[in-house]
């Protein structure tokens, strides 16, 4: 084999190492890219937040969009129209059903308001006159409820709201009117069953 030959053969075998390092090269290139791209959209995807919804479901399969309970949600004026729905239910009892009437308005309240309302209803001596007196009572709201503070607190929202109420007592042999203000500081629940996700941390009366 001549000089040439070598040369030539040589010559060969490094175009054809150079053309494969230059192919090397570019892949190398091309998944470093990759990488750099795939890097910089995990790092975005973890530092994105997204407005994720949670749902609850009811015993019925209903579906509901869980917020957080320091959110509003609700406006005031459907809060207070629950107010004032509400403070009709807990005064609807006559001396018959009081007991079974007392039970269903639980889920109005939270055990703390529960509590708050049955202290305010033993210290007037309310049930006590419905059972001796045989009485039904009922009431309506005289005027509308008005939300006298509303914030956070310990993570839940409140409204504190007060409404007057013209409470009606009524017996085989007589009947009378009392006017009352009825202040109640009014939550959102975690508890589903809840009327429109509230319930009543507290509950107090007083005389107009």
């Amino acid at each position: 084999m001549s000089e040439q030959d070598v040369f030539n053969l040589q010559l060969k075998k490094n175009t054809f190492y150079r053309d494969k390092f230059r192919k090397m090269m570019k892949l190398i290139t091309l998944l470093v890219i990759t990488a750099t791209l795939l890097l910089a959209t995990f790092i975005y995807q973890s530092l994105k937040r997204e407005n994720v919804t949670y749902y609850g479901s009811s015993t019925n399969g209903e579906q509901t969009p869980l917020h957080a309970l320091s959110d509003p949600v609700l406006t005031e004026g459907l809060v207070t129209q629950w107010a004032s729905i509400a403070s009709k239910k807990v005064y609807q009892l006559n001396f018959e059903h009081y007991s079974s009437q007392l039970d269903d308005m639980k889920i109005y309240f939270t055990k703390a308001g529960w509590s708050s309302y049955n202290d305010a209803m033993q210290s007037s001596g309310f049930l006590s006159v419905i059972k001796s007196q045989k009485l039904e009572v009922d009431a309506i709201v005289t005027d509308d409820p008005v939300v006298k503070d509303t914030g956070v607190d310990h993570g839940i929202r409140y409204w504190d709201v007060e409404m007057p109420v013209l409470v009606s007592f009524n017996s085989a042999s007589n009947s009378a009117q009392k006017k009352l203000i009825i202040g109640m500081k009014i939550v959102r629940s975690k508890d589903i069953a809840a009327p429109s996700g509230l319930q009543i941390e507290h509950f107090n009366t007083f005389y107009q």
